[in-house]
C-alpha cells in the first residue's frame, strides 16, 4: 500500500485571535495521518492577539510551522 503523501496547510492569518482556537480545533480533527502533515502558518501584520496565541499553541501542538 503506498504512503500517504506529505501534505502542508498553509494559513494566512492576520488578527485572528477571536477564531483562532476554533480553527485549530477543527485542523486537529483532519483525518489524516499526524506524521505526514504539518500546518504552516503567515501572519501579515497582526495587531491584534494573534502571534501570542500561534506562539501558545505551537507549544502544545508539534504540527505548527509559523
Amino acid at each position: 500500500m503506498p504512503k500517504d503523501p506529505f501534505i502542508s496547510i498553509i494559513m494566512p492569518v492576520r488578527n485572528f485571535e477571536r477564531t483562532l482556537d476554533k480553527t485549530f480545533e477543527y485542523l486537529m480533527q483532519v483525518d489524516y495521518p499526524r506524521d505526514r502533515m504539518e500546518i504552516v502558518i503567515a501572519d501579515g501584520g497582526s495587531s491584534d492577539g494573534t502571534v501570542p496565541l500561534i506562539k501558545i499553541t505551537n507549544k502544545d501542538t508539534p504540527l505548527l510551522n509559523s
